[in-house]
């Protein structure tokens, strides 16, 4: 079972939930919802792209770039998500 939690991130105080197939959300506007979206999406993606740098790792020197790189690139992701 995967589950979410966030805490003072945005209009959130603290957000649990266990997640399901399927999920909806429902609330007043600029409560959170996309906020709470957007981070499912982003955390799911951050498996999908660490496993395709460790596919890139072909020798230990390397591994330091590729990690330097994997940072940037979800920063980016993550500034392209949330803004500032």
């Amino acid at each position: 079972m995967q589950k979410i939690e966030i805490y003072n991130f945005g209009p959130i105080k603290k957000f649990s939930l266990e997640l399901k197939q399927f999920n909806i959300f429902i609330g007043s506007q600029a409560s959170g919802k996309s906020t709470i979206a957007k981070s499912i999406f982003f955390c799911k993606a951050i498996k999908d792209d660490f496993i395709d740098y460790v596919y890139q790792i072909e020798s230990i020197e390397q591994n330091t770039h590729i990690i330097r790189n994997m940072n940037k690139n979800l920063r980016k992701k993550f500034m392209s998500f949330f803004g500032t």
